[in-house]
């Protein structure tokens, strides 16, 4: 009896085909796990900003810090409010006139220091490319540039000849105010430096009552 020539047994491509096809699924999913930890990271980061920002304004329009509520008005409702603040404070005596003062100085403080901080973390965005928090900061700076770093009483309390706030600046930041706020040739200022404020008349250095 003739045997029969054995059939060359042929592997099958499958397994190794199943391999392969795991291999760069395994791949996909941890790029998708990488992409999709970066994107909550970045909305995280994102949502504490936001949440700092409007930390910082509560703050600023708390009631109990009326005397520096002028400070946070639009230039064109400025006028109003620091007719209504004089009138309250006309009454005074020096010491809580004093405190009004140093209340008012340190305060714009403040705000010119969110400024800055809003300014450094978009120049740091830009330099990661990072274009989403890029643009939610360019929001926030273009309200400062536009109005609020234009209020009157800002605009003395920063200049050299009035309160001289800019000096704490870093002088990138000192150029930049100057470009945007001062001199835009987009959108010249037509606001004046208020030198006298809530307190018209008042010497911070006058014997007390």
């Amino acid at each position: 009896m003739s045997k029969q020539p054995e059939k060359r047994r042929r592997d099958s491509p499958w397994p190794e085909t199943i391999a392969v096809a795991l291999s760069i699924l395994a791949v996909l999913i941890s790029g998708y796990a990488v992409i999709e930890g970066r994107q909550q990271f970045s909305e995280q980061r994102d949502s504490e900003l936001i949440n700092a920002i409007y930390e910082d304004w509560d703050l600023l329009s708390d009631p109990a810090y009326w005397e520096v509520s002028h400070l946070v008005e639009a230039p064109a409702t400025y006028e109003r409010q620091r007719a209504v603040l004089r009138a309250y404070t006309a009454g005074l005596p020096n010491q809580d006139k004093r405190h009004v003062y140093l209340q008012e100085r340190a305060f714009a403080g403040r705000i010119l220091t969110m400024w800055e901080n809003h300014l450094n973390q978009w120049r740091i965005a830009a330099k990661s490319n990072d274009e989403m928090r890029m643009r939610l900061l360019q929001t926030e700076l273009d309200f400062y540039v536009q109005e609020q770093l234009r209020n009157p009483r800002l605009l003395w309390l920063f200049l050299p000849e009035g309160g001289n706030l800019m000096q704490w600046l870093d002088p990138a930041n000192v150029v930049y105010y100057r470009e945007h706020v001062l001199n835009d040739p987009e959108r010249p200022l037509r606001e004046k430096p208020d030198a006298e404020g809530i307190l018209p008349g008042f010497d911070p250095l006058t014997p007390a009552e």
